[in-house]
């Protein structure tokens, strides 16, 4: 494998913040600056499990992400995998409802985004992962079909301590739906910085060695985003911090070639906003 020297971390970090800069947080009509306001449903991918605003309703959605390799980074200094997220939508629904109701009898969205990503090797410890991201979402009520594109960039790095890792991250995101009306609002741009420690559980899950993960993590939206409480409350917010663990295995499990996400629980909040989040996937 060939590695750039070291100091080369520099270069993930310009690029994505290249990324932010270059983005829009708001759109400008002569004088007047127009806020970006309410979440569309096709975005649901990219925020994960969780209560949203869509229109004037509440989404519950869940969130299912499978990733395959196509090519393995081992030997060489770049990889290629696919990550195959589907994304299911209830609204007017809570988890709790299950216990008065029952189980929700149809579901109200659901969205398929495959994301293509290309790690690249920068340095020996920095990976540098360009992603371009497309796919489909449908609404069931208004029968509304949209296309969904995205592109990002992420870099990350694993530097092993004593007993230990760290693991940095940096990202940037930007999506947009297409579908029978264009709208302001129908962009999403996102930057995230996070940091993540690795600590092994001395003990073994089918083979593999256990790790707990600990992580913190910011998010700066570059469009606002409106997210409605279970009591109903909207409100409206740019920045958000997460704290959460995770539990995994040094070298993800495969099932039938699939690799096995890792699991865990976290704590979004900010802006009068808070939510537990269960994950599925890596939370870096």
């Amino acid at each position: 494998m060939t590695l750039l020297p070291e100091c080369r971390f520099l270069v993930p970090a310009a690029v994505l913040l290249a990324i932010v800069v270059a983005n829009p947080v708001m759109a400008q009509n002569g004088d007047e600056e127009i806020q970006v306001g309410n979440l569309h449903f096709s975005f649901a991918n990219y925020l994960g499990s969780g209560i949203y605003s869509v229109e004037d309703r509440t989404v519950q959605v869940y969130h299912f992400p499978t990733t395959f390799d196509l090519v393995s980074p081992e030997r060489r200094d770049w990889g290629m995998s696919i990550q195959v997220p589907v994304t299911l939508g209830f609204y007017d629904f809570r988890a709790e409802d299950i216990l008065v109701v029952g189980l929700p009898d149809r579901v109200s969205t659901i969205s398929v985004v495959p994301s293509l990503m290309v790690p690249f090797y920068v340095s020996e410890r920095w990976v540098l992962t360009p992603n371009v991201d497309f796919g489909a979402a449908k609404e069931f009520d208004q029968g509304e079909l949209v296309w969904v594109l995205g592109v990002g960039m992420q870099a990350d790095a694993v530097y092993p301590m004593k007993g230990y890792e760290l693991r940095p991250l940096l990202r940037a995101l930007w999506a947009q739906h297409t579908g029978p009306v264009r709208e302001i609002g129908d962009d999403l741009g996102r930057f995230e910085a996070g940091l993540e420690g690795r600590f092994p559980l001395g003990f073994y899950i089918f083979g593999q060695s256990a790790n707990l993960g600990v992580f913190g993590k910011y998010y700066s939206y570059m469009t606002e985003l409106e997210f409605v409480t279970p009591d109903g409350i909207p409100i409206d917010f740019t920045n958000q911090w997460e704290f959460g663990a995770t539990l995994g295995t040094k070298t993800p499990l495969r099932f039938l070639g699939i690799k096995l996400p890792r699991v865990g629980l976290s704590y979004r909040f900010g802006e009068n906003v808070g939510a537990v989040r269960i994950i599925l996937g890596k939370p870096m």
